[in-house]
């Protein structure tokens, strides 16, 4: 019995390294991960957000309506609290796909000149692939309602007739 009780802590306490020594690989990745991701979202990540979000309220025109006085008023505050809830699953995403060494070689190009104007042309790139993608996820979807409704019965009629059933 004594020597089950021995063989079993020996046992637990040889799993146990690994899985304490991936928890400490983990951590450090992430705090790896969240390096990167300040660095790499460049340096004036705020005022391009600013630019953004300025650039979609321009498209309100100049409205004086109750709803164009709101939006200006708070998009640009939940814009930025969106993007300071994101940061923390970014750096968990990158923790997740990146080996320790490819994220150390990240910040090292990310630390350099050329690594800076990298970060800040990637925001700009990445805003600017945003568009193209809300445009493009736009077109898609109509065309699938479009093809969708086509085949089957999308009025109102028969939206009301599959609620009621």
């Amino acid at each position: 019995m004594r020597l089950t009780m021995v063989a079993a802590l020996v046992v637990a306490l040889g799993t146990a390294t690994p899985v304490l020594a991936q928890d400490a690989g983990a951590t450090h990745r992430l705090e790896l991960a969240q390096r990167l991701v300040d660095l790499s979202s460049g340096d004036s990540f705020e005022k391009l957000l600013e630019q953004e979000v300025a650039t979609q309220l321009a498209a309100l025109g100049d409205e004086r309506t109750p709803e164009a006085v709101w939006m200006r008023a708070n998009l640009p505050r939940m814009a930025m609290q969106m993007v300071t809830r994101l940061m923390p699953e970014l750096a968990t995403l990158y923790a997740d796909v990146f080996s320790e060494g490819e994220l150390e070689a990240q910040i090292a190009l990310y630390e350099t000149p050329v690594g800076r104007s990298i970060a800040n042309k990637s925001v700009q790139l990445g805003v600017r692939q945003a568009t193209i993608l809300q445009l493009a996820m736009t077109g898609y979807l109509e065309e699938v309602a479009t093809k969708y409704c086509a085949e089957f019965d999308c009025s109102a009629d028969a939206a009301a007739k599959a609620q009621s059933r």
